[in-house]
């Protein structure tokens, strides 16, 4: 079963990046619905550069093939990420595995808002067998121009060297706001998808100028700041492994908070499929947490986040990186003290959260070591009959055990230990070097990693939307589910979709 939501119809008013709602800065949604399902908006910023739309068209590319995928019936198909945001374009048939081109110009020109100036990749694939990933062919980065003035503003095709080896002719034109106001038109809705998941919270609105889904959290204005309060926040936070916030949208009685859709699917999902990570894959995946929890960690903010990320947070972008999707890491909160919630998520408490002491950096440590001794050994730690056993062995700082057999090295155990343990012992503590230092980590570069440098060892299926809204789940898909959220002493309730 699956939870459907839809958007209410009420006047909206949204704010654009980096500057709270002003008189001149702030876009009002009216509802006039001359499409059937949408809301019309006019979008108001300041006078700025680095607002407004982003075409972009892959012409045709000159390609390596690996020998085993020579006789490969499939098309390659390019990948097109700026911002977070990522759009798959398939090639068209007239071109050859080699030499494929992406023909139906301007129709297939990918269009994205801008609200930054940002890198635009493109990686190129060739789809196989639904039991196998995908194969990457090569990728290329490229900063468009935004500083370009009218008369330089054409849709003009560069020729591109490829990472791995080949080219690729890519277009790109950004047009900005061409009022003196900066006003945009906008349509949004609600899409004709269902949301199934734990996070029957979070929403879905869609873009129909640019054909671009974002995810949204839904606040009632009765029990939340002002919408001023959260514009604030808007693209404070950002890093190459969190999912941005790019703006809010305001209703007469709820606010929503917009984010990119990252559609590769959580990770949790995949450990309860797979049962355990390779350990190329795990550290991998532990060290884009550790650099996005690093960087949360140096912001300057007046609200914390320490010991907040819930595992049920990750999730992986459709190239295969970590993405820490929480729109409470944006606007922080007010309290340091844990409360009743923050037990209720949290699988395995570190110590200090059990004892009720305020949580501090080392906390988001504990919760890395829980998550990574589930990928290295593909069960949780600290398991017990019932969660007050688990909490009883927690707290009382034993030496932490491991199931066997198991394959773990003396560099992965020796890590584990030093993550789950007390505060007063635990890595981190002096610092996040101490972690990035320890020999598990010995194989990263930690420049190569923030730079998104690493070619992940898992590149999840590209189902757009329909893979976070779809409706299908398995029997077993439930099982795994169902017995995993046991565990954490939680259940999952299912309701029928309401009618209408």
């Amino acid at each position: 079963m699956a939870v459907r939501w839809k958007m209410p119809n009420k006047s909206l008013v949204r704010y654009s990046a980096e500057n709270p709602p002003t008189v001149s800065n702030c876009m009002t949604l009216s509802t006039r619905q001359e499409r059937p399902g949408a809301f019309h908006a006019v979008v108001q910023v300041p006078q700025r550069t680095h607002v407004g739309t982003l075409m972009v068209a892959v012409d045709q590319a000159s390609l390596i093939i690996p020998d085993e995928y020579k006789d490969s019936s499939a098309k390659p198909y390019a990948l097109i990420d700026f911002d977070k945001s990522q759009v798959r374009v398939d090639s068209s048939y007239s071109g050859s595995l080699e030499n494929p081109k992406w023909s139906g110009f301007p129709r297939l020109i990918t269009k994205f808002m801008v609200a930054k100036v940002a890198d635009l990749t493109i990686h190129l694939y060739i789809p196989t067998a639904s039991d196998d990933q995908d194969i990457l062919l090569g990728y290329v980065r490229l900063l468009p121009d935004f500083e370009a003035n009218d008369e330089e503003r054409q849709f003009t095709f560069r020729l591109l060297d490829l990472h791995r080896g080949g080219t690729i002719r890519v277009g790109a034109e950004y047009l900005p706001s061409k009022t003196e106001s900066g006003a945009r038109q906008v349509w949004l809705k609600q899409p004709s998808t269902d949301y199934e998941g734990l996070h029957v919270r979070t929403y879905a609105l869609q873009d129909m100028n640019i054909d671009r889904v974002y995810a949204a959290k839904r606040f009632c204005k009765r029990e939340a700041q002002s919408p001023a309060w959260y514009a604030q926040f808007i693209r404070k936070v950002d890093h190459p492994f969190i999912a941005p916030l790019l703006f809010t949208v305001e209703t007469s009685d709820e606010i929503y908070l917009l984010s990119p859709l990252i559609c590769g699917g959580h990770l949790y999902h995949y450990l309860q499929m797979d049962g355990g990570f390779e350990l190329e894959r795990a550290t991998h995946y532990a060290a884009e947490i550790v650099s996005a929890l690093a960087y949360v960690q140096s912001l300057d903010i007046m609200f914390q986040y320490c010991g907040r990320l819930q595992p049920s947070n990750l999730r992986l972008d459709v190239v295969g990186h970590i993405m820490i999707c929480d729109f409470e890491l944006h606007i922080g909160y007010h309290e340091l003290v844990p409360n009743q919630e923050d037990m209720q998520w949290n699988a395995y408490p570190s110590p200090e959260l059990l004892l009720g002491l305020p949580t501090t950096k080392t906390t988001d440590w504990w919760t890395l070591g829980s998550i990574l001794f589930k990928m290295l050994l593909g069960v949780p730690p600290f398991v017990e009959k019932n969660r007050q056993a688990a909490h009883s062995r927690i707290l009382a700082n034993k030496p932490l055990l491991f199931p066997e057999p198991n394959s773990l090295t003396a560099e992965a155990k020796d890590i584990l230990r030093r993550l789950l343990c007390a505060p007063q012992q635990r890595l981190g503590l002096n610092g996040t070097w101490e972690i990035e230092e320890h020999p598990f980590f010995r194989r990263i570069d930690w420049g190569r990693l923030r730079g998104r440098e690493y070619t992940p060892a898992f590149k999840p299926s590209d189902e757009g939307p329909a893979m976070i809204f779809s409706t299908k789940q398995t029997e077993k898909e439930r099982r795994l589910m169902d017995w995993q959220f046991a565990l954490w002493g939680m259940t999952i309730e299912r309701k029928p979709l309401p009618r209408g």
